[in-house]
């Protein structure tokens, strides 16, 4: 499918006729293919001629990535509940209500990791 799409813009079965135009297609299918938009999306979207089906096909795609951004946020966060103890309140807090110095530790929140000595 992807390669009909890519025949297609090279033809000049696209709207983007000009090779600038076409040069640019093309890289917009490689970032979409990177974003994993569901190759016949990507094939739609390249044979569009009109900019609303476009609109359309990015916007529902954007709906699935920020979907699957928030399961994967929500994933990670039970996953720090769950590899984590209890965080003192302090700690928790975001670096820019935190003071300048908890015990040793930066403004940016505690060390990850051993401290080295010597340092």
């Amino acid at each position: 499918m992807m390669r009909m799409a890519i025949e297609m813009l090279t033809s000049g079965g696209s709207s983007c006729r000009s090779p600038k135009g076409r040069d640019a297609l093309v890289s917009a299918i490689e970032v979409l293919r990177d974003l994993d938009m569901p190759p016949d999306e990507v094939d739609a979207v390249a044979a569009a001629d009109q900019p609303v089906i476009v609109h359309r096909y990015m916007e529902l795609h954007r709906e699935r990535l920020e979907e699957r951004l928030a399961d994967q946020v929500r994933t990670l966060e039970r996953l720090e509940r769950i590899l984590t103890p209890a965080i003192p309140e302090a700690a928790s807090r975001p670096p820019a209500e935190r003071p300048s110095s908890e015990g040793g530790q930066s403004v940016h929140g505690p060390a990850v990791g051993p401290a080295i000595e010597g340092r």
